[in-house]
């Protein structure tokens, strides 16, 4: 029996479609800091609303550790669960950021290459043919998009990438205090 496309393509763990986080303590109930990560996108705002999601969810790991770390003895093993929950969120939120830029780069391609079919068929004359395709080529003009792309992508991948990190340092203070920090709210 022929596999199916979506056991192919290693989809079949998501059968909604969305990558779902939920973070938990080591050996114990699970913490309630859960999100859901859409696999595509329609707009920049909702990419925008899902990156300041998971940089707040970043921010409540963090007040988590400390919770944690003010509990009793700090284990490393449960700083370790919540900063490898956080790591393969950021990772997967990276994928999807990643994946809205290469389909707006695409559909510039596209775009670019309809004008162009578009043109072939009004047969016009040769002077203007090469006028318009000039026009074309300069709107769609491939390194401009892509540059500004790019920066657009860097900026939120970045801001992702900050916030796992102060979640790694907040690990590292909490462990070379040895965990016994106390816990204001």
């Amino acid at each position: 029996m022929a596999a199916s496309t979506r056991a192919l393509r290693g989809l079949e763990a998501y059968p909604d479609n969305i990558n779902h986080f939920r973070f938990r303590r080591a050996n114990e109930r699970a913490v309630d800091l859960t999100f859901t990560i859409p696999r595509r996108h329609k707009s920049r705002r909702d990419l925008d609303d899902s990156i300041v999601q998971i940089i707040n969810l970043l921010g409540q790991v963090r007040k988590e550790m400390i919770v944690l770390a003010a509990e009793g003895p700090l284990g490393t093993d449960a700083l370790g669960d919540l900063v490898q929950e956080a790591r393969e969120m950021v990772q997967g939120a990276v994928f999807v950021v990643t994946r809205f830029y290469h389909d707006r780069e695409e559909g510039v391609r596209t775009a670019r290459q309809r004008e162009y079919a578009a043109l072939r068929q009004q047969r016009r004359g040769c002077v203007a043919h090469y006028l318009y395709h000039t026009i074309i080529t300069i709107r769609y003009e491939f390194a401009a998009h892509a540059s500004q792309l790019l920066a657009s992508r860097d900026s939120r991948v970045a801001k992702l990438l900050d916030a796992l990190h102060k979640v790694e340092v907040q690990k590292l203070e909490l462990v070379a205090q040895g965990g016994t920090t106390p816990y204001w709210e």
